[in-house]
């Protein structure tokens, strides 16, 4: 063989190996580009298929979704399921059970008829900021028998008219009164926040007075047990009070002692058909 034939030889073969090496390091490159782009996200995309999805179809994921995963990568399973659940809103409807509620309806944040939707103009969610809303809905809900009323629809006229808060969307516990006007219901406010001129709710009684037929209470809390929230009281029996509350079903079906949740009572509202 002569020596131009081997040099053709090793430089084709040379050639090969670079291409060999090349192919080889790209998914490394492939790699490192998600990892640079997308942190965590991509982490968790190495073991689940969930994670790999969003990468794949980002851009059907809002900025406002894919952050849920970023503060907290327990939201993985929530922010996937934007994908498939995001038109839900359009055709939502109240189950006959939930419009012919002997008692108030159990509603939640988290519904996929309505957890994707943002409040208003915000790029808050009603899953994450809306307890409130759907407390609201639910007082509607029973007290009207009607189903022209949801969480979205709360929240946008409460974001729209000044009602809600500055820095959370969550709408201002003083504005509930004005909420129930705009929908044809009144709002009766009692104070238990010694902090903002209140008295500090000491019996059991002093809500159960506030209870009756054709009424709905409204709770607003602070505290360790349900955090800043808003809370239908669906019960009183004795010294243990029920909640419907929008963020957890298993804090609904829970009896509480009044005692050692009263003082994070913070204000009710006692919501009746105008």
């Amino acid at each position: 063989m002569d020596t131009q034939k081997k040099n053709i030889i090793a430089i084709t073969a040379m050639f090969a190996i670079i291409v060999a090496i090349l192919i080889l390091l790209l998914p490394v490159e492939k790699k490192n580009q998600r990892y640079e782009q997308f942190g965590r996200l991509a982490e968790a995309a190495e073991t689940d298929d969930r994670a790999d999805y969003i990468i794949e179809h980002y851009e059907e994921y809002p900025s406002y979704i894919t952050k849920l995963f970023y503060n907290d990568p327990e939201n993985l399973e929530f922010v996937y399921n934007y994908a498939f659940c995001k038109n839900n809103y359009k055709n939502m409807s109240y189950t006959d059970e939930e419009l012919n509620s002997a008692s108030v309806p159990a509603l939640y944040m988290y519904d996929e008829r309505w957890c994707y939707e943002t409040i208003g103009n915000r790029d808050e969610l009603i899953k994450t900021e809306g307890c409130a809303y759907v407390a609201m809905t639910m007082a509607y809900i029973y007290l009207t028998g009607k189903g022209d009323i949801d969480p979205v629809i709360l929240g946008a006229y409460s974001d729209y008219n000044g009602l809600n808060g500055k820095i959370s969307a969550g709408i201002m516990i003083e504005n509930i009164g004005k909420l129930c006007e705009a929908i044809g219901l009144k709002g009766e406010y009692h104070n238990f926040d010694a902090e903002f001129g209140g008295t500090p709710v000491e019996s059991i009684d002093e809500i159960s007075s506030l209870m009756g037929d054709e009424k709905v209470l409204i709770a607003a809390t602070h505290g360790e047990t349900f955090g800043g929230h808003a809370l239908v009281i669906r019960e009183i029996n004795g010294n243990m009070i029920y909640f419907n509350d929008p963020a957890s079903e298993e804090k609904t079906v829970q009896a509480w002692n009044f005692d050692e949740i009263k003082s994070e009572l913070m204000a009710v509202w006692v919501i009746t058909k105008d």
